[in-house]
C-alpha cells in the first residue's frame, strides 16, 4: 500500500512539474533603445498563467560609448484572444530600472532610475520556440524601445 501511495506522489509530481515546464518560456531578446541609440542585448523569461496573463522580465546590457546601461524589466502581458497558433497581440504595463554608469576620466558615475512600462506587442509560435516583438515606453524616463526575440519552452 504504501508503494502504491508513493507511486501515485511521483506520478502526480511528475505530471505537475510537466504542466509547469510547458508554461515557461526563456530566450535572448535585442533591443533598440532610442535615447541611447544603441543596440542592447539580454534575456527574457516569461511564465504563463492562463489564457490571458503573463509575467515577463528582461536583463538587457548597452554598451555606450564611455559607459555603460543595464536595464531590468518586470512587466505583466494581457494576451487579447486571437487563432490558435497564430499571431497573438499582447498589451503590457509593469516597471522597469535602468543604471547608467560613465567613466569620467576622475572615476565611475553612476546614476539610476525607476519608471512605468506601457507597451506592447505580438507573439508568433514557431514550432518549439516563439518569436515575439514588442514596443515599450518608460513613462518616468520618456524612454521608447523596440524589443525582438525568441523564446524557447522549457
Amino acid at each position: 500500500m504504501k508503494t502504491l501511495r508513493n507511486f501515485l506522489l511521483l506520478f502526480a509530481l511528475a505530471f505537475t512539474v510537466n504542466t509547469a515546464s510547458a508554461q515557461l518560456s526563456v530566450g535572448p531578446v535585442a533591443t533598440l533603445g532610442f535615447n541611447f541609440d544603441e543596440i542592447g542585448i539580454g534575456a527574457r523569461g516569461t511564465y504563463d498563467i492562463n489564457d490571458q496573463f503573463r509575467p515577463a522580465a528582461d536583463f538587457i546590457f548597452y554598451l555606450v560609448d564611455g559607459g555603460t546601461v543595464i536595464g531590468f524589466n518586470a512587466n505583466l502581458h494581457y494576451k487579447f484572444a486571437g487563432e490558435t497558433g497564430g499571431v497573438q497581440p499582447y498589451v503590457l504595463a509593469g516597471l522597469g530600472f535602468v543604471s547608467f554608469s560613465v567613466d569620467t576620466g576622475f572615476g565611475n558615475v553612476s546614476v539610476s532610475d525607476t519608471g512605468l512600462n506601457l507597451g506592447g506587442g505580438v507573439t508568433l509560435p514557431l514550432g518549439n520556440a516563439t518569436f515575439f516583438g514588442e514596443g515599450i515606453f518608460g513613462v518616468g524616463g520618456s524612454e521608447l524601445g523596440l524589443l525582438a526575440g525568441i523564446l524557447f519552452n522549457l
